[in-house]
Parts: structure tokens; C-alpha cells; sequence
């Protein structure tokens, strides 16, 4: 039975066996393996080299045949031990058999331009595209590259999601660092492009002046913490006796936009306005408090700079020496000396004779008669300082008087009242004070007479007739007259008041004639007598050439400009320090360029493209005749417009530095037309930029 039993499993085994034969032979009858390159089948299903044909992306040639980049050395492989395959060629030269060319264009990857492809790229497959080397948990570039990814940094998007290649090219490129297209214009493929007149140079030249592409510690991605990074080019503006808040805490773009503006200097708005959004409220500042600015401003009766001209009137923005960051100096103790040099900042608009005669009729409506109550304060032992009295932004009552005078730590009523004539007060410091300006038996009858000479007729069709016009500085008197020349003119019934009589430019360019002057100042004043200004005349000669349009002779002469062309060739192949020189502009209220003018400003061009290091200031000054903001126009127009010409004159916008002063900058007095026509000036600065 034993011997029954295990024949019977022999047979049943041998049985199964059989059927496995038989079904994998039916499986390779119904399934043939198709026909392939027998190298191909040795080295990748032979058990050797499987592994190069498992990844996700495979390179072309390990699909087709291994002897497209593969031959063998001539031994017998694989009985022989060593190496006895070689590539057909060196890299980079045998991927360049199928990949275009990757180093012809001016930057090139260093692995490229080493010809190393395999310091990226894996010649068989990868789990990666474009089969690169990199693991899951790793990212390729960092193999080479050093950057810090630290947590507390803040990092650009592409760099953050590893997407390198939206701005550089891995292989070639024709611009710095491989970037796909130049800066700033790579940059504006995500961000929006500014389209403002006037744009921040780094701005307009490569982002990465102020911005790191990768990773950066700062906000915004910034190379440095403001304000560092804008004193990287800037002056520094923090150095002075008193600093503006924003800078002191070094915030910048709270007033400027660091990309670019409609406004110069990138203001974010215009300069009252954008002071009203901090000075709209009270400000605690160390030991002190700022008012509520934007609230004075408000009242019934604004100071006219602060309503009118902006801030920038009296306070430099970012630091000045003297203190609330004023213009000029200004005390601001409550008793102080009574002379000009203390109350700098307001006589730069305000005569400072209304504090420096005991006895006026026309410095001040504030006296009694012609006992002058300014100087009656001021010129004490213990001298009031102008604010005891006067809010410098604005009240509610006229002459900006103040609600209450400091006293001590009181806070005492000034109880002001104007009058027709006059007016009253009662601060609590003296008894009730009365004044009147009324001057008792006073005659007026101001008059002007004057004759108009012309030397040399000769020529002339007829006797030419002058335009004259007399204008006070008040505007409140304006008159012109028609003057034959050589006869004698007379203007009576004048009010009070500086007055200037000015002879027509135009009209003078028109008759080809030349005028010592162009302009007289005379005063009309109250007296029981009554004033005449006589011989007012105005002596004329022929010019032997007409000057039209806007060739009109402001200067600078022939000579001035010999003198700056020789000077400017002293300083060939030399470092220049400091150049600063003056030209004039006669004609009154005048801003056109002569021929001169242009020769002039040219010379100063073909320098500057010569010494590139050069930078070039412009600042315009006026006279002090006519209202503040049309002398800041009129300096900033003279400023402007040479400017503009330089820039004509193929000097880049960022050289130039163009600033209007108005007249808070004379040279002489105004008082006469010879100390009036050095106050119209424009002042050509020339230094090394460091």
C-alpha cells in the first residue's frame, strides 16, 4: 500500500509539472518579446545595468541603443574586469551631437562653459525634468549656490517655490547672472511698471540697488534697513542740531516714493498736505508737545505763507540748525533781543522796520498815531518775543493774535479787539491798552514827475513813445502811461507806499534802444507837506543791433564767459572740488536765455560728458519785488529752464540738481536797481559727485 501511495504522488507531480510547462509555453507562443538590439538587451535586462531604466524621465539614448554614447575599448566585456566601454566623444561636444549649443551667447553658466553636463543633468534618467540630478528633499542649485534660506527672512516667490529658472537661464545667457531679460524689464514681467514723470534713478536702472531677487532680512526684500540704504547715495540727513521725526527714525518713504513720483523730490503729495497727515493732531515729542497744525491752519485767519506758499516756506523737511526746523533763525524764549538777527526767518517777507523806529506813519499799523507799539515791545530790557503775541500758522482773530499769552505757568486771555482804526487788549499783564492809527492835520498828495531822454534820434522815423508802469508792492496800485520821449510826464494822487516805475522790455528791444535801468524804487510817504518824487527819468540810447524774442541780453557777458572757459581748462585731467559762479538776468522778471547764456551753459555740458564724476547745482534767485510765491516761480522758472537745457545738451537728468530760492537769498540790497539786478541771479555750482 506504502509503494502504491507514493507512485501515485510521483505521478500526480510529474503531472503539474507538465501543465506549467505547457501554459508558459503557450504565454511565449501568444505573447512573443519583440525583436530588440541585443547590446541594448544585455545591458539593460541583464541584471547589470536595470537600475538606469526605472526613472521617471528617460534620456532618448538609453531608450534606443547605449552605443549612441557608448563604445566598447576592445575588451571582452563582461568576462574582463576594468572599464571597457569609452563615450564616442568628450562633453561637451557629444551632447552637442543632438542639444543645440548652450555656450554661444556673453554670460555662460560655469558647468557649461566647463563643459561638465553632468554636474546637472544625468546622461541616463532622473525622478526629475530635464532628468537633473537633484533628490526629492534636496534642491539642485544649492549644490553650488549659497544662500540664506534662515526662517526669520523674508524671500522672493520664485526663490521661495525654487522656481530659478522664471528668472535666470540654467545654460546661457546675453544678460548679468543668466536673467532671462534685463533689469528692471525681467522685473516688470510681475510687477507693474511706473509710468510717473519723475522716476528714482536705481529705479529706472536695475532693482537690485536697493532690492536683494532672493532672500533678504529686511522688508521688501531691501539690501539694507532704511534709512542706511538711502544714505548708501544720499547725503546723510541726520546730522543736523535738530532732525525731523520720520528721519530720526529713519523712515523715509513716509514722505517719498521710492520707485517714483508725478512730484520732484517722489514726494507722495504735495508738502502741506502730506505734513497735515502726521500734523493733524497733537504730537508728544521728549520734554514737549507739537500742536494740531492742521487745526490752526483752519481758523478764520491762516498766516498767508502757511496757506498759500506750503510748508517748505520756513521748515526744512529733514533737519535744520536752528530749532522746529526752521529756515532761518527764530528764538523761541519768551524774552529775547530785540534786533533783527532774532527774527531772521520772518523778515525774509516782513520789513524789519516795523520793530526798529519809535516812530512810524507807514512801518506798521500797529501805533498810536505815529508811536510805533512794536518797537515799544521789542526794544525793552525784557524784549516780548513776537509768538507771546502771534500765532505763526493761524487764529481766529486778525493780525494772527492769540487767544492767550503765556505768563509764567498761566495761560492768560489777550482779550484783542480790532477797530476801524486801530485797536485794543487786555491780557492781564498791563491794564486795558487803546491805540489809533488816525494822524491828525496829515497832508497827502504823493506825485511822481519825470522826463525820458533819448541821446541819439538819429535814424529814427519819428520821436518813439515809452510805455511806463508804476506799481506799488502792494498791488494796490498799478498804472501805466504812454510817454513821448523827451517830454516830462507827471502822476499825482499816489497812496502811500514802495513803489518801482519800470520802462517795457519789449518795447525797448523793439526800438533797438538800451536803458541804463529798467526800473526806479521810490517811496511815497504821509506828511503835512505832501511828497513829490521828482526826476524820475529814464535816459535811452540807440543799440546797434536789434535783439528779439527771447535773445534777450541777460548775461553772461563776453567776458564772464572767457573767464569760466578758461577756468573749466585749468581743470582738465584735474579732480574738481568746487566751481560755483553767478550770471544775471537784467530785464526785470526776466527768464529767458541769451545767445551768451546758451555758449555759456554749453561749455559747462561738454565738460560734464568729459568728467563724468561732475554734477552740476542750479539754484534761481529774484529781487524782493512782487508777492513771495511769484518770486519762488519766477527763481524756479530761471532754474528750470537751464535745466532743461542742459539736458538738451545730452546731460543726464541725474547730474543735475535745480532749486528756486525766490528772494531769501540776496546779494545786495534791493533798495537800489543796481543792488536788485545782482539779487536776479542764477548761481552755476560745479562739484565732483563723491
Amino acid at each position: 500500500m506504502i509503494k502504491r501511495a507514493l507512485i501515485l504522488i510521483l505521478v500526480l507531480i510529474g503531472i503539474g509539472i507538465g501543465i506549467v510547462i505547457g501554459i508558459a509555453s503557450l504565454a511565449i507562443l501568444a505573447f512573443p518579446k519583440p525583436q530588440e538590439d541585443s547590446e541594448e538587451l544585455s545591458c539593460t535586462l541583464s541584471g547589470c545595468h536595470e537600475d538606469y531604466i526605472k526613472y521617471k524621465v528617460l534620456h532618448s539614448p538609453s531608450q534606443d541603443d547605449c552605443t549612441n554614447c557608448h563604445e566598447a575599448s576592445g575588451s571582452q566585456h563582461p568576462a574582463t574586469p576594468g572599464n571597457e566601454f569609452a563615450l564616442t566623444s568628450a562633453q561637451p561636444e557629444l551632447c552637442y551631437d543632438c542639444h543645440d549649443p548652450k555656450n554661444e551667447k556673453k554670460v555662460v553658466h560655469a558647468p557649461v562653459s566647463d563643459g561638465d553636463c553632468t554636474t546637472c543633468h544625468s546622461p541616463h534618467g532622473s525622478s526629475q525634468n530635464f532628468m537633473l540630478l537633484q533628490a526629492d528633499d534636496e534642491f539642485l542649485c544649492y549644490n553650488c549656490h549659497d544662500f540664506d534660506t534662515s526662517k526669520k527672512n523674508r524671500k522672493h516667490s520664485p526663490f521661495e517655490e525654487k522656481e530659478c529658472m522664471n528668472c535666470h537661464n540654467p545654460h546661457q545667457s546675453d544678460n548679468a547672472s543668466l536673467l532671462n531679460l534685463p533689469s528692471p524689464d525681467l522685473c516688470f514681467e510681475c510687477h507693474d511698471k511706473l509710468e510717473q514723470e519723475n522716476l528714482h534713478p536705481p529705479y529706472e536702472e536695475d532693482c537690485i540697488n536697493c532690492h536683494n531677487p532672493h532672500t533678504s532680512p529686511v522688508e521688501f526684500l531691501l539690501n539694507e534697513h532704511q534709512p542706511e540704504l538711502c544714505y548708501e547715495c544720499h547725503d546723510r540727513k541726520d546730522e543736523q542740531k535738530v532732525v525731523h521725526g520720520p528721519v530720526l527714525e529713519g523712515k523715509c518713504t513716509l514722505c517719498h516714493n521710492p520707485h517714483g513720483a508725478d512730484r520732484e523730490n517722489f514726494l507722495t503729495n504735495d508738502d502741506t498736505k502730506m505734513c497735515l497727515n502726521c500734523h493733524r493732531r497733537t504730537i508728544k515729542v521728549k520734554d514737549r508737545k507739537i500742536p494740531n497744525i492742521k487745526r490752526k491752519m483752519s481758523r478764520k485767519y491762516p498766516h498767508d505763507p502757511v496757506e498759500n506758499d506750503g510748508c517748505l516756506t520756513c521748515h526744512f523737511p529733514h533737519g535744520s540748525e536752528y530749532s522746529n526746523l526752521l529756515n532761518a533763525k527764530f528764538e523761541t524764549t519768551s524774552y529775547v533781543l530785540g534786533a533783527e538777527q532774532s527774527f531772521e526767518l520772518c523778515f525774509g517777507c516782513h520789513d524789519s522796520e516795523m520793530f526798529e523806529k519809535d516812530s512810524t506813519s507807514t512801518a506798521t499799523n500797529f501805533r498810536d498815531q505815529t508811536r510805533n507799539l512794536h518797537y515799544l515791545h521789542i526794544n525793552l530790557n525784557k524784549a516780548r518775543n513776537c509768538i507771546l503775541c502771534h500765532d505763526v500758522h493761524g487764529s481766529d482773530s486778525p493780525y494772527l493774535i492769540r487767544d492767550e499769552v503765556t505768563f509764567g505757568k498761566w495761560q492768560l486771555p489777550i482779550n484783542y479787539t480790532a477797530s476801524d482804526n486801530g485797536g485794543s487788549c487786555f491780557p492781564g499783564c498791563h491794564a486795558r491798552k487803546d491805540y489809533n492809527q488816525y494822524i491828525a492835520k496829515v497832508f497827502v498828495d504823493g506825485s511822481i514827475k519825470g522826463i525820458i531822454n533819448i541821446t541819439d534820434t538819429k535814424g529814427m522815423p519819428e520821436v518813439p513813445t515809452i510805455t511806463i508802469r508804476i506799481r506799488n508792492t502792494k498791488k494796490t496800485f498799478d498804472k501805466t502811461l504812454s510817454i513821448k520821449a523827451g517830454s516830462e510826464f507827471e502822476l499825482g494822487d499816489i497812496p502811500p507806499g514802495d513803489y518801482m516805475a519800470m520802462l517795457d522790455q519789449a518795447q525797448i528791444n523793439d526800438l533797438q534802444l538800451m536803458a541804463n535801468t529798467l526800473n526806479r524804487v521810490f517811496t511815497i510817504k504821509k506828511s503835512t507837506i505832501g511828497d513829490l518824487v521828482e526826476n524820475l527819468n529814464f535816459e535811452l540810447k540807440p543799440v546797434p543791433i536789434a535783439v528779439k524774442g527771447d535773445e534777450i541780453d541777460n548775461l553772461p557777458d563776453p567776458e564772464g564767459l572767457a573767464e569760466m572757459i578758461a577756468d573749466l581748462k585749468q581743470y582738465k585731467n584735474k579732480t574738481l572740488k568746487n566751481y560755483t559762479k553767478s550770471f544775471y538776468f537784467k530785464p526785470f522778471r526776466s527768464a529767458a536765455l541769451s545767445n551768451e547764456a546758451k555758449k555759456y551753459l554749453k561749455t559747462i555740458a561738454e565738460f560734464m560728458k568729459k568728467n563724468p564724476k561732475t554734477e552740476i547745482g542750479i539754484i534761481g534767485h529774484t529781487d524782493n519785488f512782487g508777492a513771495l510765491m511769484e518770486n519762488q516761480s519766477l527763481s524756479d522758472k530761471r532754474a528750470k529752464i537751464i535745466l532743461d537745457y542742459m539736458i538738451e545738451n545730452g546731460i543726464a537728468k541725474s547730474r543735475l540738481h535745480q532749486r528756486g530760492l525766490g528772494a531769501r537769498s540776496p546779494v545786495a540790497s534791493n533798495d537800489t536797481p543796481e543792488g536788485s539786478n545782482k539779487n536776479n541771479r542764477v548761481e552755476i555750482r560745479l562739484f565732483e559727485a563723491e
